[in-house]
């Protein structure tokens, strides 16, 4: 059987070279994935953040005699290209193909291929034919899936499409100059560079391509979605050109998920803390994925991976002004106990600069905001998105200030748009959104500090609410500590 030849060779590869991070569900999560490959079983598993999981996929999808498609981020598909799939090669005897490409090589091909995942939900989601239906797909880093998809499913004009839409119209030309500007300077004028476009901006918008009989990409397939129900209409300002881009997305992406990838391929979608329970009941829901099917949950070593959480408990509500005044010398005594890299992650940018200022003037160019480079004392103050992208290449805090938990802002067109798609619905918008949204962000947040068991200081007092218990539940496992030595 597969699944017993992947465990021994998994065995023996992991005795021969030892991984730099043990991860204890090495051999139990290859004979699960190799048993999904073999009944062509879905299969849901949440592991930890350290990246050791991927060997338990990939040793399966050369060993099983059928074709797999691998779906990753590019940097994590040139990984395993590069370091993983060599190793492999090294230890383990196999002729099956293996490849990068964005499209399938060939009619009969057997082997394994590694693609980027946006091209994938591109072409499958939009009923493209690259890549063929009923192959097995495993799709890594998964939590970030329902964003991958959002973005293959919408519908885009960037500033050059505006000149271009222009230049198709001339009689209507100067008409759209004027919509076009007096948006552009509502726009510059609010502090987010995300905002929803207003539905009277819409209908004017409408009204001016309306019977235009040729217009250009991408204004036909964007100009049917203004003002249908389960999309959302938004704009990205970029401040240094005053221009912008105007977007159109949908509020959910299950039904389109669950009609054009789940029913077309078995699937073994692999993520770090894509739910808060085993089931990962919340997550399939909003991911269209079938209630039926295999769904594991790999813990964090408690002997390897246990973190120190720190919970002081004076601390104001962090949207208040005294939440400020306060910050400063617990800020300053964490940095005064750590003993390598702090990182602080807090949202409001006139916040993050008026601290950042503050700690400069204590402790100089160790200090720096949205910062990737990071070394043996750095001082580095983010937001959560600049710590989400950043922090594989940074090196590893001994220190991690949350003060901000990461709840989704309503001030985003998408997490505003979902919250009230899920209030028509009559559902509970927090507790199927926006609290497990919180928890995954939390429990990845912290992740990189598990390898070092480092300390977490968690400085938003909202954990003292009712959902206080599920956000220090998923941050197990961790040891409390009173008192900062």
């Amino acid at each position: 059987m597969i699944e017993v030849q992947v465990h021994r060779q998994l065995l023996n590869l992991l005795r021969q070279q030892p991984p730099d991070i043990p991860w204890p569900h090495q051999l139990t999560m290859g004979r699960l994935v190799a048993r999904a490959l073999t009944t062509g079983r879905n299969a849901l598993m949440q592991v930890s953040g350290s990246g050791e999981h991927r060997l338990s996929y990939l040793l399966p999808a050369l060993s099983c005699p059928q074709p797999v498609i691998v779906c990753a981020p590019p940097a994590t598909g040139q990984h395993l290209l590069r370091v993983e799939l060599p190793r492999l090669r090294e230890h383990i005897a196999s002729a099956k193909p293996i490849c990068f490409a964005q499209q399938w090589p060939h009619s009969d091909w057997q082997g394994v291929l590694v693609t980027d995942v946006a091209v994938f939900l591109r072409d499958c989601l939009k009923g493209g034919r690259v890549f063929p239906a009923g192959v097995t797909v495993i799709v890594d880093e998964a939590q970030g899936l329902e964003d991958w998809a959002t973005r293959a499913l919408e519908e885009r004009a960037d500033p050059g499409d505006w000149d271009v839409l222009r230049d198709c119209l001339p009689d209507r030309a100067e008409a759209l100059l004027g919509w076009r500007v007096r948006l552009a300077q509502d726009l510059l004028g609010c502090s987010a560079e995300r905002v929803e476009l207003d539905p009277h901006r819409s209908a004017e918008l409408s009204a001016l391509l309306s019977g235009a009989s040729q217009l250009p990409p991408p204004w036909p397939e964007l100009l049917v979605q203004v003002g249908q129900p389960g999309r959302i209409l938004w704009t990205q300002t970029y401040r240094s050109s005053g221009q912008f881009s105007l977007i159109s997305s949908p509020a959910e992406v299950a039904t389109t998920l669950n009609k054009h990838l789940w029913s077309h391929h078995p699937a073994v979608v692999i993520g770090e803390a894509l739910d808060p329970f085993k089931q990962a009941v919340t997550f399939r829901a909003r991911l269209g994925l079938e209630e039926q099917m295999t769904c594991l949950q790999f813990p964090a070593d408690r002997r390897e991976q246990e973190v120190l959480l720190y919970l002081p408990t004076d601390l104001p509500d962090p949207t208040t002004p005294h939440y400020y005044q306060m910050l400063k010398p617990m800020i300053e005594e964490l940095i005064a106990r750590a003993a390598g890299p702090l990182v602080a992650l807090l949202q409001p940018v006139a916040l993050r600069r008026q601290l950042g200022a503050h700690l400069a003037a204590l402790f100089g160019s160790r200090v720096t905001i949205d910062s990737s480079r990071s070394h043996a004392n750095s001082i580095t103050l983010c937001s959560w998105e600049f710590w989400e992208t950043h922090h594989p290449y940074m090196n590893p805090p001994v220190t991690l200030a949350v003060c901000n938990l990461p709840v989704p802002s309503l001030e985003n067109p998408l997490v505003a748009g979902r919250v009230r798609l899920l209030k028509q619905q009559r559902r509970d918008w927090f507790r199927e959104y926006l609290l497990p949204e919180t928890l995954g962000r939390l429990q990845r947040g912290i992740s990189p500090l598990r390898p070092t068991q480092g300390l977490v200081a968690l400085l938003d007092n909202r954990v003292n609410r009712s959902y206080g218990g599920q956000l220090l539940d998923c941050l197990t496992p961790a040891r409390r500590v009173r008192y900062l030595e």
